[in-house]
């Protein structure tokens, strides 16, 4: 465990004065999950106690190509508390986790192979050892494997998000890792009664399932709830409209209330949906663009019957063909959006300047400094509920021994790439994310010159400022008093 410094980037931030500013920065190289090395988080949560947990997937050991599900447990200031490994024979993974009502245990969505099988499987800890209570499936075979991509609580049962009828457990590929290439999208709702027994529950407690033909898998599903409804909007993916973010919305005995809607025109692949504080609408996160490009995306959809509302669109700057933006996870609050993102040169293969790929030179910008190619930085973009751009941070794991930031591209310039974010109960970000050598959690607490999560919902930045944004497609709200 490594309480890190941190490298921040101003020339890719926007507005850093007001940007929520890191209280901790916590690394872990995973020597609790040993022999599993690699690993990978996708997914994090705050739990009851201030706590958090992240869960992912690695390699079972050096040399093996055996994937390995694991989650960890950290205390309110980042220490360790303990570490799960599933320690089977077959491939798995752990794509996500929720903690059960009442400061319950929790319950982690991924998948399990058994023998020739890939299960969805669903796993019970206990919330304050980490011990395996219960693993369950749900009826998967040979001929129609299937994984959970995503589980979300309800006021009464858990939804769970994925896909079955996957010919075979190749290209077994989900959030930051890949996608799938076949199968067929399904969601499925749990009464709560049968995830806090003590035994597992089976695909006959579902109180019902949805199949939804034409999609490989849902990478999503979630509540929303309003004065006149609560529904399930789930966020669903086919890799032949890759760039098409596709929502359907469910009610609540899982019939199809409005969709599938096809948001083609925003060429973008969908990877988060959120529902606003109040019901009314929903966003979906993701990244795409142009042929080529990745950066950051952000859509707002009208509860009530799909119409989309507004695309925005969000870039750390550079070279679009060279710097992708990719973006997994998204937080609503009342009056703000949060997306966190991985911002990097994928790789050099095929761009139209291969010598400045190879010096890492995706950003010419007076100040913006060199990386190479597979070398990522975390990416947090905080909007208002119009989608226009508050503040927006750049940062990357800083080991304390490490010097200052350089004009050069030095060996300790590690790779940190946001894969999660949550609201805390404190009024902060926990973001977590990938790192070259383990796993890492940023807190980040409001500046005292943040004025995003006022009524007022403006930015306090120059005119001057505010004008080069709107010509880079950025539209911050200025405060009536911003110089």
């Amino acid at each position: 465990r490594t309480f890190a410094d941190v490298y921040t980037y101003p020339v890719k931030s926007v507005n850093l004065a007001s940007a929520y500013t890191p209280s901790f920065y916590v690394a872990l190289e995973g020597s609790q999950l040993a022999p599993v090395t690699d690993l990978h988080p996708v997914h994090g949560i705050q739990t009851s106690d201030g706590g958090y947990v992240l869960t992912g997937k690695g390699v079972e050991q050096d040399g093996s190509s055996i994937k390995e599900a694991w989650a960890v447990k950290l205390n309110s200031a980042g220490g360790f508390v303990w570490a799960w490994r599933s320690n089977i024979t077959g491939d798995d993974a752990a794509n996500a986790v929720v903690q059960l009502p009442g400061n319950g245990d929790l319950l982690i969505a991924g998948w399990r192979k058994l023998g020739s099988v890939g299960h969805r499987s669903l796993t019970k800890l206990a919330h304050a050892s980490g011990v395996e209570i219960w693993t369950g499936t749900f009826g998967d075979s040979a001929s129609s494997n299937g994984a959970w991509e995503m589980i979300c609580l309800t006021s009464d049962g858990v939804v769970l998000a994925g896909l079955h009828q996957k010919p075979s457990t190749s290209e077994m590929s989900f959030k930051s890792y890949g996608n799938v290439a076949e199968g067929q999208a399904v969601v499925m709702k749990l009464p709560l009664f049968a995830v806090t027994s003590g035994t597992p529950p089976t695909a006959g407690h579902a109180s019902w399932v949805q199949t939804f033909a034409g999609f490989l898998t849902s990478k999503a599903a979630r509540p929303v709830t309003n004065a006149a409804n609560s529904n399930i909007v789930v966020l669903l993916y086919a890799e032949v409209k890759e760039k098409h973010a596709t929502l359907q919305m469910l009610n609540s005995t899982g019939s199809t209330v409005w969709g599938p809607t096809d948001y083609a025109s925003t060429q973008y692949e969908g990877t988060d949906v959120q529902a606003s504080a109040d019901g009314a609408s929903v966003i979906v996160t993701g990244q795409g663009g142009t042929p080529n490009t990745y950066s950051a995306k952000l859509t707002k959809v009208q509860a009530v019957d799909g119409t989309r509302l507004w695309t925005k669109t969000y870039t750390a700057g550079g070279t679009p063909e060279l710097i992708f933006n990719e973006c997994w996870g998204a937080v609503v609050t009342v009056d703000s959006y949060v997306v966190a993102c991985g911002t990097g040169i994928e790789n050099c293969a095929g761009t139209r300047n291969t010598a400045d790929c190879a010096n890492g030179i995706g950003d010419n910008r007076t100040g913006a400094l060199p990386r190479n190619a597979g070398v990522w930085q975390s990416l947090v973009i905080r909007t208002d509920t119009d989608g226009n751009l508050l503040w927006q941070r750049v940062d990357s794991y800083k080991h304390p021994s490490f010097p200052a930031l350089a004009s050069s591209m030095p060996a300790h310039r590690t790779s940190s790439a946001a894969e999660w974010v949550v609201a805390t109960s404190d009024g902060g970000l926990a973001v977590f994310l990938d790192e070259v050598n383990g796993m890492g959690v940023m807190k980040l607490m409001p500046s005292p010159t943040d004025v995003g999560n006022s009524s007022q919902k403006c930015t306090q930045i120059t005119r001057e400022l505010a004008a080069k944004l709107s010509a880079a497609g950025h539209h911050p709200v200025l405060c009536a008093n911003s110089p």
